[in-house]
């Protein structure tokens, strides 16, 4: 689906699947969608062979391969780009913990961070503007996913339905000046990292992004007197425990 499109179908796309995401693919004006319904019907996963040509071989090694010239020929990274949105398309109908999950062989960096859903366009605007503004030969698809709003004090979808935008680097490939740019768009549109993936705020910042923080943090240093569970990671995000 183009750009343009998805962006003007966005609330109609995310309303009318139980589980939509797309992959931005960079250097180009194309997503790749993903729409996810649940179903009664029986299972129909396809034969194994199709499943596997599609699974593994295209999308891990055959991906992963793009990977390799890309990183090796840093200038052919937007020509290859324009092979991934040609790959056709597929339904298949199965049970859910084969449906959500899928053999990763091709191994990245990620950062992902979490966005009031009604940014989700600006988000979308912003990587591209990185990219464009950076010259940044990225490629890696940008994923978008939505999910509900919840109340759980230190989730990333605290009080907010919320737009998730993930940016990857292929391993062996220099991340931080991308990373380090779309950091600084997703801190202007109030994104809140993913807790477990490369980020670079602190304790001062998250406090003003959840409205609990210094109630879980008491609640830590409570249950947690000498930092048995503490880390140096945690140290930065939480502070030390008092």
């Amino acid at each position: 689906m183009r750009v343009d499109e998805v962006v003007r179908r966005l609330d109609e796309l995310v309303e009318d699947n139980d589980f939509f995401e797309y992959y931005w693919v960079p250097h180009t004006r194309w997503t790749l969608t993903k729409r996810n319904q649940v179903t009664d019907e029986p299972a129909a996963p396809g034969s194994r062979a199709a499943n596997w040509a599609t699974r593994v071989l295209l999308e891990n090694a055959a991906f992963g391969a793009l990977c390799r010239v890309s990183r090796a020929w840093p200038r052919t990274t937007p020509r290859l780009a324009t092979v991934l949105p040609s790959t056709g398309t597929r339904t298949r109908i199965d049970v859910s913990h084969r449906i959500f999950t899928s053999p990763r062989l091709v191994r990245f960096r990620e950062s992902e961070w979490a966005l009031p859903r009604e940014r989700a366009g600006d988000a979308l605007r912003a990587v591209m503007e990185v990219v464009e503004r950076g010259r940044h030969l990225v490629g890696f698809p940008v994923e978008f996913r939505f999910g509900a709003a919840d109340d759980i004090p230190l989730s990333l979808a605290y009080g907010r339905d919320t737009a998730y935008v993930a940016v990857h680097m292929y391993q062996g490939v220099d991340h931080r000046r991308y990373f380090a740019d779309v950091f600084s768009a997703m801190r202007d549109l109030g994104g809140r990292p993913h807790w477990g993936k490369i980020h670079d705020l602190r304790r001062d910042e998250f406090q003003s992004l959840y409205p609990r923080f210094d109630e879980f943090v008491a609640l830590r240093n409570r249950l947690d007197p000498t930092g048995t569970f503490s880390n140096r990671y945690l140290d930065g995000v939480l502070g030390s425990v008092q």
